[in-house]
Protein backbone atom coordinates (compact mmCIF):
# COMPACT_ATOMS: atom_id res chain seq x y z
CA UNK A 1 0.00 0.00 0.00
CA UNK A 2 1.14 3.46 -0.51
CA UNK A 3 2.07 6.53 1.47
CA UNK A 4 1.93 10.03 0.89
CA UNK A 5 1.38 12.81 3.01
CA UNK A 6 3.76 16.50 4.05
CA UNK A 7 7.15 16.24 5.33
CA UNK A 8 5.70 19.16 7.70
CA UNK A 9 3.77 16.41 9.22
CA UNK A 10 6.57 13.61 8.92
CA UNK A 11 10.06 14.56 7.93
CA UNK A 12 12.15 12.56 5.51
CA UNK A 13 13.91 11.28 7.94
CA UNK A 14 11.29 9.30 10.21
CA UNK A 15 10.42 8.44 6.63
CA UNK A 16 13.36 6.31 6.22
CA UNK A 17 13.32 4.82 9.63
CA UNK A 18 9.77 3.66 8.34
CA UNK A 19 10.13 2.15 5.63
CA UNK A 20 13.84 0.55 7.12
CA UNK A 21 11.72 -0.88 9.61
CA UNK A 22 9.30 -2.23 7.12
CA UNK A 23 11.90 -3.62 4.57
CA UNK A 24 9.99 -1.88 1.58
CA UNK A 25 10.84 -1.73 -1.55
CA UNK A 26 9.53 0.88 -3.89
CA UNK A 27 10.17 4.27 -4.57
CA UNK A 28 10.05 7.61 -2.66
CA UNK A 29 8.86 10.85 -4.09
CA UNK A 30 8.99 14.56 -3.09
CA UNK A 31 8.88 17.44 -4.23
CA UNK A 32 8.78 21.36 -3.45
CA UNK A 33 7.75 23.83 -6.33
CA UNK A 34 11.17 24.22 -7.11
CA UNK A 35 12.72 20.36 -6.17
CA UNK A 36 12.24 17.08 -6.90
CA UNK A 37 13.68 13.88 -5.34
CA UNK A 38 13.30 10.24 -5.79
CA UNK A 39 14.67 7.45 -3.23
CA UNK A 40 15.36 3.74 -4.10
CA UNK A 41 14.37 1.74 -1.51
CA UNK A 42 15.37 -2.21 -1.43
CA UNK A 43 14.44 -4.47 1.63
CA UNK A 44 14.27 -0.56 3.74
CA UNK A 45 17.45 -0.06 2.68
CA UNK A 46 17.83 3.70 0.36
CA UNK A 47 20.14 2.05 -2.38
CA UNK A 48 19.75 5.46 -4.76
CA UNK A 49 18.58 8.71 -4.47
CA UNK A 50 19.11 11.89 -6.74
CA UNK A 51 17.46 15.12 -5.92
CA UNK A 52 16.40 17.43 -9.43
CA UNK A 53 15.68 21.00 -10.56
CA UNK A 54 11.80 20.49 -11.54
CA UNK A 55 13.02 23.50 -14.13
CA UNK A 56 15.15 21.67 -16.48
CA UNK A 57 15.22 18.14 -14.53
CA UNK A 58 19.38 18.85 -13.94
CA UNK A 59 21.15 16.80 -11.27
CA UNK A 60 21.76 18.80 -7.98
CA UNK A 61 22.54 15.83 -5.93
CA UNK A 62 22.48 12.20 -6.12
CA UNK A 63 23.69 9.06 -3.84
CA UNK A 64 24.30 9.77 0.32
CA UNK A 65 24.34 13.63 -0.97
CA UNK A 66 20.86 13.63 -2.24
CA UNK A 67 19.88 12.02 1.01
CA UNK A 68 21.22 14.66 3.52
CA UNK A 69 19.76 17.15 1.51
CA UNK A 70 16.35 15.61 1.90
CA UNK A 71 16.77 16.06 5.49
CA UNK A 72 17.19 19.55 5.87
CA UNK A 73 14.22 20.10 3.52
CA UNK A 74 11.54 21.84 5.81
CA UNK A 75 8.52 21.32 3.75
CA UNK A 76 7.21 19.35 0.83
CA UNK A 77 4.98 16.72 -0.21
CA UNK A 78 6.02 12.92 -0.77
CA UNK A 79 4.35 9.92 -1.93
CA UNK A 80 5.56 6.23 -1.24
CA UNK A 81 4.75 3.74 -4.91
CA UNK A 82 5.75 0.20 -3.60
CA UNK A 83 7.64 -2.20 -5.98
CA UNK A 84 7.50 -5.93 -5.50
CA UNK A 85 10.79 -6.56 -7.44
CA UNK A 86 13.75 -4.04 -6.79
CA UNK A 87 16.54 -5.93 -7.75
CA UNK A 88 17.18 -3.79 -10.89
CA UNK A 89 17.55 -0.75 -8.84
CA UNK A 90 20.97 1.14 -9.66
CA UNK A 91 23.30 1.11 -6.45
CA UNK A 92 24.48 4.47 -5.77
CA UNK A 93 24.38 4.08 -1.96
CA UNK A 94 26.86 1.99 -0.03
CA UNK A 95 25.89 3.45 3.42
CA UNK A 96 23.37 1.17 5.44
CA UNK A 97 20.40 3.59 6.05
CA UNK A 98 20.86 3.39 9.70
CA UNK A 99 24.66 4.82 9.14
CA UNK A 100 22.96 7.76 7.13
CA UNK A 101 20.35 8.57 9.92
CA UNK A 102 23.32 8.47 12.86
CA UNK A 103 25.09 11.07 10.91
CA UNK A 104 22.14 13.21 10.17
CA UNK A 105 21.13 13.08 13.84
CA UNK A 106 25.08 14.20 14.74
CA UNK A 107 25.14 17.07 12.50
CA UNK A 108 21.31 18.32 13.78
CA UNK A 109 22.57 17.91 17.24
CA UNK A 110 25.47 20.24 16.61
CA UNK A 111 22.62 22.81 14.45
CA UNK A 112 21.27 25.86 16.94
CA UNK A 113 18.98 24.34 19.15
CA UNK A 114 15.31 25.13 18.29
CA UNK A 115 12.38 26.44 20.96
CA UNK A 116 11.39 23.45 23.04
CA UNK A 117 8.48 21.19 21.41
CA UNK A 118 8.43 23.10 17.98
CA UNK A 119 5.72 21.20 16.15
CA UNK A 120 4.30 19.17 18.66
CA UNK A 121 0.71 19.67 20.41
CA UNK A 122 -0.50 17.75 23.24
CA UNK A 123 -2.37 15.62 20.83
CA UNK A 124 0.94 14.35 19.02
CA UNK A 125 1.14 10.58 19.15
CA UNK A 126 4.64 8.96 20.11
CA UNK A 127 6.56 6.47 19.12
CA UNK A 128 9.91 4.74 20.18
CA UNK A 129 12.25 3.87 17.94
CA UNK A 130 13.60 0.77 19.59
CA UNK A 131 15.72 -0.07 16.26
CA UNK A 132 17.84 2.67 16.90
CA UNK A 133 18.66 1.58 20.70
CA UNK A 134 22.02 1.08 21.38
CA UNK A 135 23.14 2.43 17.61
CA UNK A 136 24.59 6.02 18.48
CA UNK A 137 26.04 6.14 22.15
CA UNK A 138 27.04 9.38 21.47
CA UNK A 139 23.88 11.07 22.26
CA UNK A 140 23.66 12.52 25.34
CA UNK A 141 20.71 12.07 27.58
CA UNK A 142 20.14 13.76 30.99
CA UNK A 143 18.34 11.79 33.60
CA UNK A 144 14.97 14.28 32.85
CA UNK A 145 14.98 12.84 29.26
CA UNK A 146 15.62 9.28 30.48
CA UNK A 147 12.57 9.72 32.99
CA UNK A 148 10.72 11.26 30.59
CA UNK A 149 11.44 8.27 28.06
CA UNK A 150 10.22 5.52 30.95
CA UNK A 151 6.62 7.35 30.54
CA UNK A 152 6.41 6.92 26.60
CA UNK A 153 3.98 3.82 27.01
CA UNK A 154 1.64 2.51 23.64
CA UNK A 155 -0.34 4.61 22.27
CA UNK A 156 1.10 7.56 24.28
CA UNK A 157 0.44 11.50 23.20
CA UNK A 158 2.35 14.28 24.74
CA UNK A 159 -0.46 14.51 27.12
CA UNK A 160 -0.65 11.52 28.47
CA UNK A 161 3.24 11.77 29.07
CA UNK A 162 2.45 15.19 30.63
CA UNK A 163 0.49 13.92 33.26
CA UNK A 164 2.36 10.46 33.52
CA UNK A 165 5.78 12.26 34.29
CA UNK A 166 3.81 15.07 36.48
CA UNK A 167 6.26 16.91 35.16
CA UNK A 168 5.81 21.10 33.77
CA UNK A 169 4.99 21.17 30.69
CA UNK A 170 7.54 23.01 29.58
CA UNK A 171 10.21 21.08 30.85
CA UNK A 172 8.66 17.56 29.11
CA UNK A 173 8.32 19.29 25.91
CA UNK A 174 12.15 19.89 25.90
CA UNK A 175 12.82 16.86 26.83
CA UNK A 176 10.53 15.21 24.27
CA UNK A 177 12.26 17.51 21.78
CA UNK A 178 15.53 16.04 22.68
CA UNK A 179 14.41 12.76 22.31
CA UNK A 180 12.90 12.84 18.60
CA UNK A 181 16.00 14.92 17.64
CA UNK A 182 18.27 12.17 18.78
CA UNK A 183 16.09 9.53 16.91
CA UNK A 184 14.80 7.80 20.10
CA UNK A 185 11.46 8.87 20.09
CA UNK A 186 9.31 9.55 16.49
CA UNK A 187 5.79 11.55 16.70
CA UNK A 188 3.81 9.98 14.26
CA UNK A 189 0.61 12.43 13.56
CA UNK A 190 -0.41 11.10 9.95
CA UNK A 191 -3.41 8.20 10.89
CA UNK A 192 -2.34 5.80 8.26
CA UNK A 193 1.52 5.31 8.98
CA UNK A 194 2.51 1.96 9.97
CA UNK A 195 3.30 1.27 13.95
CA UNK A 196 4.79 -1.43 15.80
CA UNK A 197 4.35 -1.56 19.34
CA UNK A 198 7.35 -2.77 21.90
CA UNK A 199 6.72 -7.07 22.56
CA UNK A 200 6.89 -9.14 25.53
CA UNK A 201 10.63 -9.32 24.27
CA UNK A 202 11.68 -6.15 23.40
CA UNK A 203 9.92 -4.59 26.40
CA UNK A 204 12.23 -5.64 29.26
CA UNK A 205 15.28 -5.47 27.34
CA UNK A 206 14.58 -1.03 26.67
CA UNK A 207 13.13 -1.11 30.30
CA UNK A 208 17.03 -2.70 31.80
CA UNK A 209 18.57 -0.22 29.06
CA UNK A 210 16.55 2.66 30.46
CA UNK A 211 17.55 1.18 34.21
CA UNK A 212 21.17 1.11 33.20
CA UNK A 213 21.75 4.57 32.04
CA UNK A 214 19.54 6.18 35.04
CA UNK A 215 22.27 4.28 37.60
CA UNK A 216 25.24 5.59 35.47
CA UNK A 217 23.79 9.24 36.08
CA UNK A 218 22.88 8.62 39.41
CA UNK A 219 26.96 6.90 40.32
Amino acid sequence: MGLEGKLSDMPALDLLRVFQRGGNNGKLFVWTETLYTIVWFREGQAVSAVVLSRTDLRPLFVGEHAIFDLFTWPDGSFRFAPIDNAESYPVMIKQPTSALIIKALQQRSAAPARRPGDGLTMQTSLQIMTQMAGLNEHIHMTIEEWFVLTHIGPQATVETVVKAAGLPIERVLMALQHLIDSGLVMHTPLANLPTRQLTATMRPALTRAIRQRLQQFSA
